[in-house]
């Protein structure tokens, strides 16, 4: 309590806060400076200089997947969309599918292949869509 008396004394001499504040550092023997380890714990969510950077860190790897061999119709789960674009070698037209796995996983592939692995699924988008 003796430090507040002694702050509000300074603040009623001084002219501003940064000089009663300087007066009291004057007065105790200088600025306090943090002593003692810093708390353990978990690390913050802020990068300091010392961290590693988010895209430096390891990233769990996961295996790659690839569609299943034979008949698509049971394996996938919906057609997501059809788009067409410029093949920029040859200037024709393309026409991709995205397809959605019932495992949840989204690949692109020329419409004329799934016309020949889940065509059922196809029709069904196109009903969908009419």
């Amino acid at each position: 309590m003796e430090y507040l008396h002694a702050l509000l004394v300074l603040i009623k001499h001084s002219a501003t806060a940064s000089e009663a504040l300087q007066d009291y550092f004057e007065d105790i023997g200088g600025r306090p400076t943090v002593t003692g380890k810093k708390r353990k714990g978990r690390k913050s969510g802020a990068e300091t200089e010392t961290s590693t950077p988010v895209s430096a860190k390891r990233v769990r790897k996961e295996k790659s997947w690839s569609p299943p061999p034979g008949s698509w119709e049971t394996e996938v789960d919906m057609i997501e969309t059809v788009t067409e674009s410029v093949n920029e070698k040859t200037g024709e037209k393309e026409r991709f599918v995205f397809v959605v796995w019932n495992n949840q996983n989204k690949t692109q592939h020329p419409l004329r292949h799934i016309y020949q692995k889940c065509p059922q699924k196809m029709l069904q988008y196109y009903e969908d869509h009419l």
